[in-house]
């Protein structure tokens, strides 16, 4: 059954007309229209078991990726044209960006959406700091949808109905994580703002500025009295991956490679805690440099 025989009316109306349009926008991208009705079914599966509106969720799935096929250099030039913020380098960032810009251009071709439809649009590439049920639905649906192959999408699956929502989507968001930087692709700037563990200098009064995950500056101490620590149920047992080689504890390593990073002038300094979130490693320690030679 598609996903607009799932529902009735105006409802099913405006999920066909999206439906119908997305098949044109994608007649020369036909695996991207299979993983966006897959996505569609997924989410509307999700917002079922997790009690969340199923019609917004088949929207936002069907439309997620509605600007991935454009290309490059129009993806750069809409984004900077709609005055849409970008941290970090655009041309690096253009992977991430048909979310935003798909956000911006949407409300005006489907009126009918609810703005929390947009902006689950925007978030599903890089997550925000404060993830609403209906984004998180649809930043999962895009990871474990029928046509994403792997070790981490059927695990991910098996903890669907099992783990919360918020466990769900954190588990997905480090394991993309992993997935990032292991592969060497670009490290959005905002994404930082994931963190469980501050440095030292962050209490020793230094006001240093750096990225928050809405784009706007923030100091140190900001970031600490913003910080929400979560914390989930350890998947396996990590006691043998707690210590360094050494036999020091893994959180002191990555804390003193933090304050080693800040004494060099290292900005955006952060360290992230995913020893219940992923089997690859305990802590990953980010910095941004402001030249080569820094770096």
């Amino acid at each position: 059954m598609s996903v607009e025989d799932q529902f009735e009316g105006d409802e099913r109306a405006l999920l066909k007309r999206i439906q119908e349009l997305l098949d044109v926008r994608m007649k020369d991208k036909r695996k991207r229209y299979v993983h966006s009705l897959g996505v569609a079914e997924t989410a509307l599966h999700l917002a079922e078991v997790y009690g969340v509106d199923r019609f917004d969720a088949a929207a936002a799935g069907l439309i997620h990726d509605w600007d991935k096929v454009l290309s490059d250099d129009e993806l750069v030039a809409r984004a900077l044209h709609y005055g849409i913020k970008v941290a970090g380098s655009p041309s690096a960032a253009t992977p991430l960006l048909h979310g935003p810009v798909a956000a911006y251009e949407l409300p005006q071709l489907f009126p009918g959406l609810s703005p929390a439809v947009f902006q689950a649009v925007d978030r599903h590439t890089v997550g925000a700091c404060d993830m609403t049920p209906l984004d998180m639905v649809v930043f999962v649906a895009d990871a474990i949808e029928p046509n994403r192959h792997g070790d981490y999408a059927h695990a991910l699956r098996k903890m669907v109905g099992e783990s919360t929502l918020d466990e769900l989507f954190f588990s997905c968001f480090a394991q993309g994580l992993v997935y990032v930087i292991q592969s060497g692709r670009y490290l959005y700037p905002t994404l930082l703002r994931f963190t469980t563990i501050t440095p030292s200098y962050a209490s020793s009064g230094a006001s240093r500025k750096r990225y928050s995950m809405a784009d706007e500056t923030m100091t140190d101490e900001q970031i600490l009295k913003d910080v929400e620590h979560k914390s989930f149920a350890a998947t396996s047992d990590r006691t043998a991956a707690s210590l360094s080689a050494s036999g020091v504890a893994a959180e002191d390593v990555a804390r003193a490679a933090a304050q080693a990073a800040y004494d060099k002038k290292g900005e955006d300094v952060q360290v992230l805690d995913l020893t219940e979130l992923s089997d690859v490693c305990d802590y990953f320690v980010l910095a941004t440099g402001t030249n080569n030679r820094q770096v």
